[in-house]
């Protein structure tokens, strides 16, 4: 017995008459009255009592009725969550974020895709911006808020700039260069630096040392935090000072001071970044809605 078929009983079902169900169902009635008797054959009842004058279901016909009607709905629901599905309009999409760091575009920007593609569920997970690489290429996430530092020149990986973060100083609000609008990296040589732990944090440890050596000193480094509260917490306390993203202010500006930092080139932005050959569909309609749509924001 075939969906057609069901689909013709259910007709039959609905008009009482075979010329008029035959019509409903595009075939000539003499084709539509086999497949009414095909399927009773196959279920070995009497689904109409049909003479002259009458045509109505039989007990079995209405028992039967129900459940053909559930098997179709069930099977275009099926075939429409398929479709959808293929179109990446149903499924999900895993999506990377940096540790300790509150993302205001993420929130908003999965907010827009969620009104308009409420079926596709968004996983969220955290990770270092060394790990987020990883993830990526691990399949592991399929975009991630990132940092284009150690990501950028990756060959098989898309990536698309936001925002452009400007360098800072965070320093003790006692320390003697607290009160500058700016400062100059050459004024940092003979501090002592706070940095991340080199393993979860390459990316940004590396810029950090880049801003240095290029004016011509190596940081001395005091200590190595395992996190970004952490790092905070070690500049506070006045064991050294830091060079990071100006942004970090919006979260601890009440913790540290953070001053501007100047005489370098380097530059990191904050990016989304996704592997070329990720294969779930829903990616496009995130990649279109919340990363095309969504305009650079000016630090």
């Amino acid at each position: 017995m075939t969906i057609y078929e069901l689909e013709c009983f259910v007709a039959l079902a609905h008009h009482l008459n075979f010329t008029n169900a035959a019509a409903f169902m595009n075939v000539t009635q003499p084709a539509f009255s086999r497949h009414i008797v095909f399927i009773e054959k196959e279920l070995n009842v009497s689904l109409f009592f049909r003479n002259k004058r009458a045509v109505y279901l039989t007990a079995a016909g209405e028992a039967f009725l129900a459940e053909a009607k559930n098997i179709l709905e069930h099977y275009h629901d099926g075939l429409s969550k398929a479709l959808q599905a293929e179109k990446g309009k149903i499924g999900s999409i895993k999506i990377g974020i940096l540790k300790e760091q509150f993302n205001d575009l993420l929130s908003k920007s999965i907010k827009v895709f969620k009104e308009s593609y409420p079926n596709i569920e968004i996983e969220i997970n955290e990770y270092t911006s060394s790990s987020m690489i990883l993830a990526l290429k691990n399949h592991e996430i399929d975009i991630g808020f990132t940092i284009s530092a150690g990501i950028s020149a990756i060959d098989d990986i898309i990536w698309k700039s936001n925002m452009v973060f400007e360098q800072a100083v965070a320093l003790p609000w006692d320390h003697p260069l607290a009160g500058r609008d700016q400062i100059n990296v050459k004024d940092l040589e003979d501090e002592m630096f706070i940095f991340l732990d080199s393993d979860g944090y390459a990316p940004v440890n590396d810029m950090a040392y880049q801003i240095c050596t290029e004016n011509h000193f190596n940081p001395r480094i005091a200590k190595r935090a395992s996190s970004i509260s952490g790092l905070m917490t070690l500049v506070e306390c006045g064991t050294g000072i830091s060079i990071v993203p100006y942004h970090f202010k919006n979260q601890f500006h009440h913790r540290v001071h953070f001053i501007k930092l100047t005489g370098h080139s380097c530059t990191v932005e904050r990016i989304f970044a996704w592997r070329k050959n990720n294969s779930n569909p829903c990616l496009p309609l995130f990649i279109s809605k919340v990363i095309m749509d969504s305009p650079s924001i000016e630090q």
